[in-house]
Protein backbone atom coordinates (compact mmCIF):
# COMPACT_ATOMS: atom_id res chain seq x y z
CA UNK A 1 0.00 0.00 0.00
CA UNK A 2 2.78 2.40 1.14
CA UNK A 3 4.37 1.50 -2.49
CA UNK A 4 1.17 2.72 -4.31
CA UNK A 5 0.75 5.54 -3.00
CA UNK A 6 4.36 6.79 -3.54
CA UNK A 7 3.77 5.89 -7.07
CA UNK A 8 0.98 8.05 -7.33
CA UNK A 9 2.50 10.50 -5.39
CA UNK A 10 5.55 10.23 -8.05
CA UNK A 11 2.92 10.79 -11.22
CA UNK A 12 1.50 13.17 -10.01
CA UNK A 13 3.97 15.05 -9.25
CA UNK A 14 5.27 14.30 -12.93
CA UNK A 15 2.39 15.56 -14.31
CA UNK A 16 2.56 18.72 -12.32
CA UNK A 17 5.86 19.60 -13.16
CA UNK A 18 4.81 18.66 -17.03
CA UNK A 19 1.90 21.75 -16.56
CA UNK A 20 4.25 24.34 -15.22
CA UNK A 21 7.45 23.67 -17.55
CA UNK A 22 6.27 21.60 -21.18
CA UNK A 23 6.23 18.54 -22.34
CA UNK A 24 9.96 18.43 -23.39
CA UNK A 25 10.55 18.48 -19.62
CA UNK A 26 7.82 16.28 -18.54
CA UNK A 27 8.92 13.75 -21.07
CA UNK A 28 12.28 13.57 -19.65
CA UNK A 29 11.33 13.42 -15.86
CA UNK A 30 9.02 10.61 -16.96
CA UNK A 31 12.03 9.12 -19.02
CA UNK A 32 14.56 9.04 -15.46
CA UNK A 33 11.80 7.62 -13.89
CA UNK A 34 11.14 4.57 -16.20
CA UNK A 35 14.89 4.45 -15.77
CA UNK A 36 15.07 4.54 -12.48
CA UNK A 37 11.91 2.31 -11.57
CA UNK A 38 13.07 -0.01 -14.44
CA UNK A 39 16.28 -0.41 -12.91
CA UNK A 40 14.67 -1.21 -9.33
CA UNK A 41 12.38 -4.09 -11.05
CA UNK A 42 15.50 -5.40 -12.75
CA UNK A 43 16.84 -5.21 -9.67
CA UNK A 44 14.52 -6.89 -7.39
CA UNK A 45 13.43 -9.33 -10.04
CA UNK A 46 17.24 -10.66 -10.88
CA UNK A 47 19.46 -10.06 -8.00
CA UNK A 48 17.21 -10.66 -4.78
CA UNK A 49 14.70 -13.14 -7.40
CA UNK A 50 11.54 -11.49 -6.13
CA UNK A 51 8.74 -11.47 -8.34
CA UNK A 52 7.55 -8.05 -9.81
CA UNK A 53 3.92 -7.13 -8.85
CA UNK A 54 1.45 -6.25 -11.90
CA UNK A 55 0.88 -2.53 -9.86
CA UNK A 56 4.95 -1.71 -10.00
CA UNK A 57 4.63 -2.97 -13.54
CA UNK A 58 1.62 -0.89 -14.25
CA UNK A 59 2.84 1.96 -12.73
CA UNK A 60 5.90 1.79 -15.14
CA UNK A 61 4.22 3.45 -17.43
CA UNK A 62 1.28 5.35 -16.22
CA UNK A 63 2.99 8.54 -14.94
CA UNK A 64 4.23 9.15 -19.39
CA UNK A 65 0.61 8.28 -20.15
CA UNK A 66 -0.60 11.06 -17.60
CA UNK A 67 1.40 13.81 -18.03
CA UNK A 68 0.95 13.46 -22.21
CA UNK A 69 -3.11 13.27 -21.62
CA UNK A 70 -3.31 16.34 -18.91
CA UNK A 71 -0.57 18.23 -21.52
CA UNK A 72 -3.58 17.32 -24.25
CA UNK A 73 -6.12 18.35 -22.40
CA UNK A 74 -4.34 21.72 -21.20
CA UNK A 75 -2.44 22.52 -24.67
CA UNK A 76 -5.78 24.01 -26.09
CA UNK A 77 -6.93 26.03 -23.07
CA UNK A 78 -3.07 27.49 -23.18
CA UNK A 79 -3.65 28.10 -26.48
CA UNK A 80 -6.90 29.98 -25.63
CA UNK A 81 -5.21 31.96 -23.20
CA UNK A 82 -2.90 33.02 -25.37
CA UNK A 83 -4.87 34.39 -28.07
CA UNK A 84 -7.19 36.75 -25.91
CA UNK A 85 -3.84 37.93 -24.52
CA UNK A 86 -3.18 38.63 -27.87
CA UNK A 87 -6.31 40.53 -28.84
CA UNK A 88 -6.17 42.06 -25.91
CA UNK A 89 -2.73 43.62 -26.65
CA UNK A 90 -4.00 44.26 -30.18
CA UNK A 91 -7.10 46.28 -29.34
CA UNK A 92 -4.80 48.18 -26.82
CA UNK A 93 -2.30 49.12 -29.63
CA UNK A 94 -5.44 49.96 -31.85
CA UNK A 95 -6.59 52.24 -29.22
CA UNK A 96 -10.30 50.17 -28.58
CA UNK A 97 -10.11 49.05 -25.19
CA UNK A 98 -8.43 50.83 -22.14
CA UNK A 99 -5.85 48.59 -20.21
CA UNK A 100 -6.48 50.69 -17.03
CA UNK A 101 -9.97 50.30 -16.29
CA UNK A 102 -10.35 46.85 -18.80
CA UNK A 103 -13.37 49.10 -20.83
CA UNK A 104 -14.15 49.73 -24.47
CA UNK A 105 -13.47 53.53 -25.43
CA UNK A 106 -14.32 55.70 -28.00
CA UNK A 107 -13.00 53.93 -30.78
CA UNK A 108 -15.02 50.62 -29.86
CA UNK A 109 -17.77 52.83 -29.64
CA UNK A 110 -17.91 54.41 -32.74
CA UNK A 111 -18.22 50.77 -34.49
CA UNK A 112 -20.39 49.33 -31.95
CA UNK A 113 -23.08 52.42 -31.92
CA UNK A 114 -23.30 51.80 -35.61
CA UNK A 115 -24.15 48.40 -35.20
CA UNK A 116 -27.04 49.46 -32.23
CA UNK A 117 -28.20 52.07 -34.95
CA UNK A 118 -28.81 49.73 -37.60
CA UNK A 119 -30.19 47.38 -35.66
CA UNK A 120 -32.85 50.05 -34.20
CA UNK A 121 -33.60 50.85 -38.00
CA UNK A 122 -34.09 47.36 -39.34
CA UNK A 123 -35.92 45.90 -36.27
CA UNK A 124 -37.04 48.99 -35.05
CA UNK A 125 -35.84 47.91 -31.26
CA UNK A 126 -35.44 50.77 -28.45
CA UNK A 127 -31.64 51.98 -28.32
CA UNK A 128 -30.93 54.49 -25.57
CA UNK A 129 -27.29 55.98 -24.84
CA UNK A 130 -26.56 56.47 -21.46
CA UNK A 131 -23.61 58.97 -20.08
CA UNK A 132 -21.99 59.19 -16.69
CA UNK A 133 -19.28 61.52 -14.72
CA UNK A 134 -18.53 62.69 -11.84
CA UNK A 135 -20.31 65.39 -10.75
CA UNK A 136 -17.34 68.55 -9.16
CA UNK A 137 -14.51 66.95 -11.15
CA UNK A 138 -12.68 69.82 -11.76
CA UNK A 139 -12.90 70.73 -7.99
CA UNK A 140 -12.36 67.08 -6.33
CA UNK A 141 -9.23 66.74 -8.70
CA UNK A 142 -7.68 69.60 -6.70
CA UNK A 143 -8.71 68.05 -4.11
CA UNK A 144 -8.25 64.53 -3.98
CA UNK A 145 -4.68 62.87 -4.40
CA UNK A 146 -3.68 60.86 -7.76
CA UNK A 147 -4.03 57.65 -6.24
CA UNK A 148 -7.71 58.93 -4.84
CA UNK A 149 -8.83 59.93 -8.12
CA UNK A 150 -7.56 56.68 -9.43
CA UNK A 151 -9.29 54.58 -7.33
CA UNK A 152 -12.77 56.98 -8.03
CA UNK A 153 -12.48 55.91 -11.88
CA UNK A 154 -11.22 52.65 -11.11
CA UNK A 155 -15.02 52.43 -8.86
CA UNK A 156 -16.85 53.97 -11.58
CA UNK A 157 -15.68 51.34 -14.03
CA UNK A 158 -16.11 48.76 -12.11
CA UNK A 159 -19.49 49.43 -10.70
CA UNK A 160 -21.19 50.35 -14.29
CA UNK A 161 -19.67 46.77 -15.62
CA UNK A 162 -21.28 45.27 -12.64
CA UNK A 163 -24.71 46.95 -12.54
CA UNK A 164 -25.24 46.34 -16.32
CA UNK A 165 -26.74 43.30 -18.35
CA UNK A 166 -24.60 40.90 -20.45
CA UNK A 167 -25.93 42.64 -23.55
CA UNK A 168 -25.40 46.32 -22.43
CA UNK A 169 -21.40 47.33 -23.59
CA UNK A 170 -20.11 49.76 -21.30
CA UNK A 171 -17.18 52.58 -22.75
CA UNK A 172 -14.57 55.06 -21.06
CA UNK A 173 -15.04 58.05 -23.42
CA UNK A 174 -13.29 60.42 -22.24
CA UNK A 175 -10.02 60.46 -19.22
CA UNK A 176 -9.04 64.30 -19.30
CA UNK A 177 -13.15 64.36 -18.02
CA UNK A 178 -13.70 60.89 -16.68
CA UNK A 179 -16.99 60.15 -18.82
CA UNK A 180 -18.43 56.37 -18.96
CA UNK A 181 -21.17 55.48 -21.79
CA UNK A 182 -23.21 52.13 -22.05
CA UNK A 183 -24.98 51.71 -25.00
CA UNK A 184 -28.79 49.52 -24.06
CA UNK A 185 -31.32 47.66 -25.61
CA UNK A 186 -34.28 49.39 -24.02
CA UNK A 187 -36.05 52.14 -23.95
CA UNK A 188 -35.73 55.92 -21.61
CA UNK A 189 -37.32 54.04 -18.46
CA UNK A 190 -35.58 51.03 -18.63
CA UNK A 191 -32.64 53.33 -19.11
CA UNK A 192 -33.39 55.33 -15.93
CA UNK A 193 -33.77 52.45 -13.98
CA UNK A 194 -30.26 51.42 -15.30
CA UNK A 195 -28.90 54.80 -14.08
CA UNK A 196 -30.85 54.75 -11.04
CA UNK A 197 -28.90 51.36 -10.08
CA UNK A 198 -25.70 52.23 -10.96
CA UNK A 199 -25.80 55.69 -8.72
CA UNK A 200 -26.84 53.61 -5.86
CA UNK A 201 -24.91 51.03 -5.81
CA UNK A 202 -21.53 53.59 -6.61
CA UNK A 203 -22.91 55.46 -3.40
CA UNK A 204 -22.32 52.50 -1.62
CA UNK A 205 -18.97 51.57 -2.60
CA UNK A 206 -18.11 54.87 -2.19
CA UNK A 207 -19.31 54.59 1.72
CA UNK A 208 -17.47 51.55 2.21
CA UNK A 209 -14.26 52.58 0.76
CA UNK A 210 -11.21 53.92 3.57
CA UNK A 211 -9.37 55.82 0.86
CA UNK A 212 -12.58 58.25 0.44
CA UNK A 213 -13.87 58.29 3.54
CA UNK A 214 -15.38 61.23 4.26
CA UNK A 215 -15.37 62.63 0.75
CA UNK A 216 -18.28 62.77 -1.51
CA UNK A 217 -18.43 61.89 -4.46
CA UNK A 218 -21.68 61.85 -6.82
CA UNK A 219 -22.44 60.63 -10.02
CA UNK A 220 -24.24 62.35 -13.19
CA UNK A 221 -26.32 60.80 -16.13
CA UNK A 222 -27.62 61.81 -18.93
CA UNK A 223 -29.78 59.46 -21.18
CA UNK A 224 -30.65 60.08 -24.58
CA UNK A 225 -32.90 57.48 -26.69
CA UNK A 226 -31.98 57.06 -30.59
CA UNK A 227 -33.99 58.66 -33.26
CA UNK A 228 -33.86 57.98 -36.36
CA UNK A 229 -35.76 60.89 -37.44
CA UNK A 230 -33.06 63.07 -36.01
CA UNK A 231 -29.43 61.42 -35.66
CA UNK A 232 -28.07 59.91 -38.47
CA UNK A 233 -24.79 58.88 -36.58
CA UNK A 234 -23.47 57.70 -33.10
CA UNK A 235 -21.86 61.43 -32.46
CA UNK A 236 -25.21 62.63 -32.22
CA UNK A 237 -26.52 60.14 -29.92
CA UNK A 238 -23.37 60.33 -27.79
CA UNK A 239 -23.84 64.12 -27.84
CA UNK A 240 -27.23 63.77 -27.15
CA UNK A 241 -26.67 61.66 -24.04
CA UNK A 242 -23.40 64.25 -22.63
CA UNK A 243 -25.91 67.11 -23.01
CA UNK A 244 -28.25 65.67 -20.68
CA UNK A 245 -25.94 65.07 -17.64
CA UNK A 246 -26.01 68.86 -17.45
CA UNK A 247 -29.59 69.15 -16.54
CA UNK A 248 -28.72 65.83 -14.09
CA UNK A 249 -28.84 68.09 -10.55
Amino acid sequence: MANLFLQFGISIFLVIMTYFFDLTAGLILNLLFILIQGTLMLYLNIIQGKTVSLALAFWLFMPILLSVTFYGMTYQQQQLQAENQKLHNDMVQLGAFDEETNLRTMVSYIEDASVFIETSRRYELPVTMLVLRIRYFDEMRRILTSDQLREVIQMVSKTIKASTRGNDIVYILDRENPSWGVLLYTDLPGAQIVAARIKDNFAKQVSNSVTLSGTEVLLIAGIAAYDQKTMSTAYELMNAAAKETEYDV
